[in-house]
């Protein structure tokens, strides 16, 4: 996929109506390249919270070391990708480490975030830079033109040029919910 064909479409994902503020950290000058772009898998809780401004954070084991943007596929029994989210620089750290910052972020959450990073002792903790919800892509849709299998975990979209344009294209185009 040209270069010049991912700066344009980046510049339509800088215009979107960000849930937060974008970190200090991100340059808003940052072009995107085809290397940036997944398919995050998510059940539907967290991305409610997530669409609403309530969650700041996206917590895994073990991720990508590097910013990224993230077209959201939603789990059962949604199964449709419902919208684009920017993340910055994940912040890794032991299972506490990251707890202790989960807990800072959103008083109540220590426990739940460490339960589930313990097994594997560390974890990161993904910032949420800005989202756009957008028309529902369903996966029949997306089975039907593109042969797409949802990622358990995510997905790389550079391996699929011709997905990852038709995505960046349809979010671009479609409403914004």
């Amino acid at each position: 996929m040209r270069g010049d064909v991912m700066k344009s479409n980046a510049l339509r994902l800088k215009d979107v109506n960000p849930a937060h503020p974008p970190a200090p950290h991100l340059a808003a000058s940052h072009h995107w390249s085809a290397g940036d772009y997944i398919v995050l898998s998510l059940n539907p809780e967290p991305f409610e919270q997530i669409i609403s401004g309530r969650k700041h954070f996206e917590y895994r084991t073990r991720f990508r070391r590097s910013r990224f943007v993230a077209f959201i596929y939603v789990t059962r029994p949604v199964q449709q990708i419902r919208a684009v989210m920017e993340c910055g620089d994940p912040i890794f750290g032991s299972a506490r480490k990251i707890a202790d910052f989960a807990e800072h972020d959103q008083p109540g959450n220590r426990r739940a975030i460490y339960d589930y990073l313990a097994s594997s002792g560390k974890g990161c903790a993904i910032p949420i830079v800005r989202t756009r919800e957008f028309e529902p892509l369903t996966l029949a849709r997306m089975r039907k033109d593109f042969g797409f299998s949802p990622p358990q975990f995510y997905s790389a979209l550079e391996k699929t040029p011709d997905f990852l344009e038709f995505l960046l294209s349809y979010a671009a185009q479609s409403r914004m919910k």
